[in-house]
């Protein structure tokens, strides 16, 4: 079973709050905080750290990489001694990293993971008691599976 929807809501939520923090701190470094740590919580919540830490750096490598992809198109189309070539270009390649990232976390990494029953070829007992109120009697008994 995915999970895959609480990646996203995890993300939007946490982009969210970077930006409150961002705004309210003048940049703290500190803001994007919330967006790194929302998809390791989620896979943490459903018992899986391993895939929480595949979350964390697919989060932090993926809008990395978008952003110097963006400046090394984007400064393709620049004339020299322009002073802020690239910028926009590393704007748009980090956004489109921060997608990419909460797409292939939430399409690939968040899944359940099965939890394996017990054998069936063990036999087990269970105890069974019951009191009936209407007629004050009881039962007892043991149930099996074998």
């Amino acid at each position: 079973m995915s999970y895959g929807g609480q990646i996203v809501l995890g993300d939007v939520l946490g982009l969210a709050l970077s930006v409150a923090v961002a705004v309210a701190t003048s940049g703290n470094s500190l803001a994007l905080a919330p967006y790194f740590l929302a998809s390791p919580v989620v896979h943490g919540i459903h018992g899986d750290p391993g895939r929480g830490v595949g979350g964390f750096l697919i989060h932090v490598l993926s809008p990395i990489a978008g952003a110097v992809v963006g400046v090394a198109i984007d400064r393709s189309s620049c004339s020299s001694g322009e002073e802020f070539c690239g910028l926009a270009g590393a704007g748009l390649g980090l956004l489109g990293g921060m997608i990419a990232a909460t797409v292939i976390d939430a399409a690939v990494l968040a899944r359940d993971v099965p939890v394996s029953s017990p054998p069936s070829s063990h036999a087990s007992l269970t105890p069974t008691f019951s009191v009936a109120r209407a007629g004050g009697g009881a039962l007892a008994g043991v149930a099996g599976r074998f």
